[in-house]
């Protein structure tokens, strides 16, 4: 095909049809060629395309099952009367008319371990990378054998759609070197290899890391049987390799080194599919070191150092023919520092470039260490080249070499002390979050307490840390009981807080907390790096919120945690103990997140609770007076907008002819359509609400307003990340209605939303305002969300203006009041069935559609604020939203739990109950539940918000959930029937008890995925899940003909939510629907 200039793209076997048709859609083949094995994959992709991606019948490629191996051989008449007579058959003439940099002509893909797989463009010319991927001298034909062939057979075992198995077929092609396949019927193993190599008498072996540990347990055996002999057989069976060339995955040094030992010839091969093969399949050359793969000179490969990385440290850079930008590989390489015997190594000029890339290579030998990428992401973006973080420090575990000398017995003391200058160059070229302490460190060695490795040889980490859990509890306990007196700068951390009694204390103490955070962030109210601004005053940098700003991350506020713990256990109170008998909530820092709120809290826990006002009793009546000091606050904002309603007023008299008549709750048809205001549209409910409105032919323009997104290597437009977006959620938008969209990113929070005067006039044309941006965070206090608080304000005073500002006259010569509607949650009212215990459950309907008060909302931030922003909505809605002279009119929708979309199953995989079955997946038991639920597709959900929007009767307050509930226990039953795969092998449901017990077993497991919600899951979750937190519906009944069809969700959804999470590698794999 690459001859007659067709491009063609080559899809592995071992796809799931998702990931088939993501790489059809993306690259749009006309044609699939496809084989019996592969039709049923094939068919099911296509199928996708249709109900996932919108493809029409028509548009789809076409299946054509391709030629088999046989019929390409010249021979008698094939099926469908296709004749070959001779290979010498006129073949259609070639392609001349491509050019290098042509990278659409040989289409591979990435594996898709991390995601649905992406394409990977090349040009003609990359083939010949693999064709050329040998060093071996030109064949004397004296020396040719019996068949004349120059070479003997190489017997390959990786599949040719991998990089890695291109070579064989490749190098037949260019130097004539004949290659043997395995059936692809038949699984390699060490029998069937060895058997190969026998039968066809095989010089060159191509394999993977698994196969050769195989053949060497094989060889430990006590035999074979038949074809293969005793132990001895098996090894001299390798030993007639002249080249065995293992690649793919790393091999553990003892199987190497035993090999290497028995006189076996072996070479370390690598590549990437980017790059092609990026090490030489050549006779192993003296003083090989088996550890190491000789890198190719003949690519342009090269190698630069990795900063903080050490002399040896490199990173490769590969230049694919065609691309206009190279290709870094994400991989941490180290120099072989005594390549001893390898021709020309020391004969090279080791020069570097301005840009330090060494540019006349040797012949390097280089080892892959791991994954320059396999780091610790922190929120701000930066990364840690640790491995492993626990409690907001880094700690290192050191595997000395074995010794006459125990462990117990070393002079760690002297270690440790050797290794200081090494400790301090590393910390010097890294993040604070990253830095190693001494006391952070643990020795041990091979022949006491080894580390645990792979059977590939690489450490395994998981298990490693399992291993040396004791020692690494007692470095952190040390760590956190001193305050973090380890690290640097120890005298500020470790110092005792001021005692109550000592004068100025309350200044004394800010000054002490204000350090503390500056030693966690290197971060002061006169840095350029300040989260406020340059020339910050000290009042300004106090009242900063730590999370809101990014000032700290997760593991920062973990270090700053134990610092002020420390803090209070080395501070001598009057009548208050010291030591190990302070405690503080894990989530302290998240509680009171600025240096004042700091203050505040360890002041009141230190005796001085005249710092919070007046004496409180009871954690719920602080946490309600919080809330209502909020509400509050902003109302004083709302209060503020009066002189601003009246200025609008006067307008609209002015633009109209001085008559107000209308009734408000009647919204006139505009001449103009609708135009809509939409935050939060890349989100799950956002994309299918503006999918939604989109579609709806009331509307005019849908105007997103989304945060700006600043991330490092973000190049995605405003489009691409919506319409990326949209993909993900299964949302779908005509070609012609995107022209309603209109995409705005800024900075929300600041004046005028961070627009520019055109912009921000524009949007004083808006009618409707749908607020559907909101973090969800379980973590987050509500101190934390009062950004979002000051947002709905600012978006409130927008429809004010707006409804005076429209240029649009209806009938009376006036304009309707803007709509505004803010998206709540069920949370807002998740403790009433607490507060309700002694109702008659007989005369139980539900949760009224009112207003509660604050106490009835689950404690926990995101509630916490969704209650606040609710008060607000009412109380706008009564100040400007009555009379003649209403300006905006409000309403806030309390959600229930929404689901996936129905057809695409685009559930998010990192709400609480995703990470519920995820989990589960792994532990092989889901949690029985109680009572029952009222899931509601999110696209159900979108539909019934654009109808409430345009409501004759439009309300107050809505409550949205499926009026059609469904038990538990029949979803969870299904569930556990597709989880397990068939009606007759359900994974077992146990008490949800037992389920959290068994996932608190987990730990910090990365499988583990309800960690971050798991004090949620403890709390709260069954109380609002279960069904004792039911809502009553009859406004959104009442307003919504989508409401009263929604029906309840069968086992199609539920296959649904696992197949969607299955094909972004957030569960196992799906399983063939069992028959019920």
């Amino acid at each position: 095909m690459l001859r007659v200039g067709t491009p063609a793209l080559c899809l592995s076997t071992s796809l799931t049809p998702l990931a088939i048709a993501h790489l059809i859609n993306t690259v749009k083949p006309s044609t699939i060629l496809i084989s019996a094995r592969t039709s049923q994959a094939a068919k099911k992709a296509l199928d996708i395309l249709v109900s996932q991606y919108s493809y029409s019948p028509s548009k789809l490629p076409k299946l054509l099952l391709a030629l088999s191996f046989e019929e390409l051989i010249p021979g008698p008449k094939s099926r469908q009367g296709f004749i070959l007579q001779s290979l010498s058959q006129k073949a259609p003439p070639p392609y001349k008319a491509w050019q290098r940099d042509d990278v659409d002509a040989y289409i591979m893909h990435s594996s898709g371990t991390t995601g649905l797989p992406k394409p990977i463009y090349h040009s003609q010319v990359y083939p010949l990378i693999y064709a050329t991927s040998h060093r071996f001298p030109e064949p004397d034909p004296a020396k040719f054998g019996e068949d004349g062939a120059p070479f003997g057979v190489h017997l390959s075992t990786p599949p040719v759609y991998h990089a890695l198995g291109l070579l064989a077929p490749s190098m037949a092609l260019s130097i004539g070197m004949p290659f043997f396949l395995l059936p692809s019927t038949v699984i390699p193993t060490a029998r069937t290899v060895l058997s190969a190599i026998k039968s066809t008498n095989a010089k060159y072996m191509l394999s993977v890391p698994s196969i050769l540990e195989d053949i060497l347990a094989l060889s430990h055996s006590n035999g074979g049987n038949g074809a293969i002999g005793g132990k001895d057989e098996v090894i001299d069976t390798l030993r007639q390799l002249e080249v065995l060339a293992i690649g793919g995955a790393g091999v553990k040094q003892a199987t190497s080194d035993e090999l290497v030992r028995k006189g076996v010839k072996f070479l370390v091969q690598g590549g990437t599919t980017e790059v092609g093969p990026i090490a030489p399949i050549e006779p192993v050359p003296p003083g090989y070191d088996h550890r190491y793969l000789i890198l190719r000179n003949d690519i342009g490969l090269e190698l630069v150092p990795v900063e903080g990385g050490g002399p040896l440290a490199r990173q490769l850079i590969g230049h694919p023919p065609g691309w206009k930008k190279p290709f870094v590989m994400q991989d941490l390489i180290e120099l072989n520092p005594s390549p001893c015997g390898i021709p020309d190594y020391t004969k090279g000029k080791q020069k570097e470039n301005a840009k330090g890339k060494e540019k006349e290579k040797p012949n390097w030998q280089i080892r892959i260490l791991g994954r320059i990428d396999d780091l610790i992401v922190l929120a701000t973006g930066k990364k840690d080249t640790a491995r492993q973080s626990r409690k907001g420090a880094m700690g290192l575990i050191i595997e000395l070499r074995s010794s006459s000398t125990r462990t117990s017995d070393m002079d760690t003391a002297e270690i440790s002390k050797s290794l200081t200058p090494y400790l301090e160059q590393g910390n010097s070229l890294i993040d604070d979050q990253g830095k190693v302490f001494k006391e952070m460190i643990i020795f041990t060695s091979e022949n006491v307490k080894p580390l645990i490795r792979t059977d590939k040889g690489s450490l395994a980490r998981r298990a490693s840390v399992e291993v040396f859990k004791e020692e690494i509890d007692r470095c952190y306990d040390l760590l956190e009981s001193s305050g973090g007196s380890a690290g640097p700068s120890a005298d500020v951390k470790a110092t005792k807080f001021p005692s109550p009694s000592e004068p100025n204390f309350e200044t004394s103490l800010r000054n002490k907390i204000r350090s503390l955070v500056y030693d966690v962030t290197d971060v002061r109210p006169d840095s350029s790096s300040s989260p406020t601004s340059p020339t910050a005053t000290l009042t300004d940098f106090d009242t900063t919120d730590f999370f809101e700003t990014g000032l700290l991350n997760s593991l920062q506020a973990k270090r700053l945690h134990a610092y002020l713990l420390g803090g209070l256990r080395a501070t001598p109170i009057p009548n208050l103990p010291m030591g190990d008998n302070w405690k503080l909530d894990q989530d302290f820092v998240f509680q009171y997140p600025s240096v004042e709120k700091l203050t505040m809290a360890v002041g009141g826990s230190i005796g001085t609770s005249t710092m919070f006002g007046s004496s409180l009793s009871g954690k719920d009546e602080v946490r309600i007076k919080v809330m209502e000091a909020m509400v509050e606050k902003y109302c004083g904002h709302l209060k503020s907008f009066a002189g601003i309603a009246k200025e609008a007023n006067d307008r609209r008299m002015r633009m109209g002819s001085g008559v107000f008549g209308f009734n408000i709750t009647t919204p006139r048809q505009l001449e103009g359509g609708a135009i809509i205001l939409l935050t939060g549209s890349t989100g799950s409910l956002g994309c299918m609400i503006l999918a939604s409105l989109a579609k709806n032919p009331r509307v005019e323009k849908i105007i997103c307003l989304n945060r700006l997104v600043r991330r490092p290597g973000n190049r995605m437009s405003i489009l691409q990340r919506q319409r990326e977006a949209m993909k993900k959620r299964g949302a779908v938008v005509s070609g012609e209605d995107w022209n309603k969209i209109i995409l705005l990113e800024s900075e929300l929070h600041s004046p005028n939303f961070g627009l520019d005067k055109g912009a921000f006039e524009a949007l004083h044309q808006v009618t409707h305002i749908i607020h559907n941006a909101w973090p969800v965070d379980f973590n987050m206090k509500l101190a934390s969300f009062e950004s979002q608080i000051k947002l709905l304000t600012n978006l409130i005073l927008l429809g004010m203006e707006s409804t005076s500002h429209r240029q649009r006259a209806i009938h009376s010569g006036s304009s309707t009041p803007t709509r505004v509607i803010l998206l709540s949650s069920i949370a807002v009212v998740g403790r009433y069935s607490i507060l309700n215990q002694e109702q008659d459950t007989s005369e139980y309907f539900g949760i009224p559609e009112e207003f509660f008060g604050a106490e009835y909302s689950t404690e926990m931030g995101y509630a916490e604020s969704k209650w606040v922003a609710e008060r607000l909505m009412l109380v706008a809605g009564e100040m400007y939203g009555r009379g003649e002279e209403a300006l905006v009119q409000t309403s806030s929708i309390r959600m229930g739990q929404l689901t996936g979309a129905e057809g695409s199953g685009a559930w998010n995989e990192s709400e609480h109950f995703p990470l519920i079955v995820r989990t589960s997946t792994f532990m092989k038991k889901l949690p029985s539940l109680p009572g029952s639920s009222s899931w509601l597709p999110v696209n159900r959900a979108a539909d019934i918000i654009a109808e409430l929007l345009f409501s004759q009767g439009f309300k107050p307050l809505y409550q949205l959930e499926n009026p059609s509930r469904q038990s538990w226990s029949g979803i969870l039953r299904n569930l556990s029937i597709i989880l397990g795969g068939s009606l007759s092998s359900p994974i077992p449901i146990i008490p949800y008890d037992d389920w959290l017990d068994e996932v608190r077993k987990l730990g910090d497991d990365p499988r583990n995925k309800v960690l971050p919600i798991f004090d949620y899951l403890e709390k709260h979750f069954m109380r609002i899940s279960s069904g004792e937190t039911i809502l009553r519906t009859s406004n959104a009944t009442q307003d919504s003909s989508s409401m009263v069809r929604s029906t309840s969700l069968d086992l199609e959804h539920l296959e649904e939510y696992v197949n969607y999470w299955s094909g972004i590698d957030s569960a196992p794999t799906r399983r063939a629907r069992p028959r019920l």
